[in-house]
């Protein structure tokens, strides 16, 4: 992971994105670029998440998930401005999974510190962040176990 210090770049996806828009606080001062080269793991399983992520700039990444059959289940249908560590940092969990770029990825990233003592609690963030969770349930996003007992009680 190499951290990219371009204001004007980030200033450009803030923008673009209307990330600002997700927030009732200015947090663009805790925003950070982050850039992943193709193969590069971007999340390790049964790590905790240090960043809140929101993809700007990549197609596709690839999760991986071995079960107990020791078999990876790939997957490739990760969007722009989706959020990834969400379920993790709001439940408090490490990663059941693990995420590597399938080509040159760029994220908006904000530490999770930032997220539980601000962005928790600003309701703004909190409606876009279930919308987005919401979304990642119905659309098969994400692949855990968690969800999955959650996609069986629904």
């Amino acid at each position: 992971m190499l951290k990219l210090h371009h204001d004007d770049s980030l200033r450009y996806y803030i923008e673009n994105y209307k990330i600002n828009n997700m927030f009732d606080v200015n947090l663009n001062s805790h925003m950070e670029l982050h850039c992943f080269n193709k193969n590069e793991l971007i999340v390790l399983k049964n790590t905790t998440p240090n960043y809140l992520y929101f993809l700007v700039e990549g197609t596709t990444i690839k999760l991986e998930n071995s079960f107990d059959n020791n078999n990876n289940i790939l997957k490739s249908s990760i969007n722009n401005l989706n959020i990834i560590g969400s379920l993790e940092i709001f439940t408090e969990n490490k990663f059941e999974y693990s995420l590597r770029a399938l080509d040159e990825c760029i994220f908006i990233g904000i530490p999770v510190s930032i997220i539980k003592d601000i962005a928790f609690k600003d309701p703004t963030f909190l409606s876009y962040f279930c919308k987005s969770f919401a979304n990642s349930i119905y659309n098969n996003d994400l692949e855990t176990s968690f969800l999955k007992k959650e996609k069986d009680a629904i």
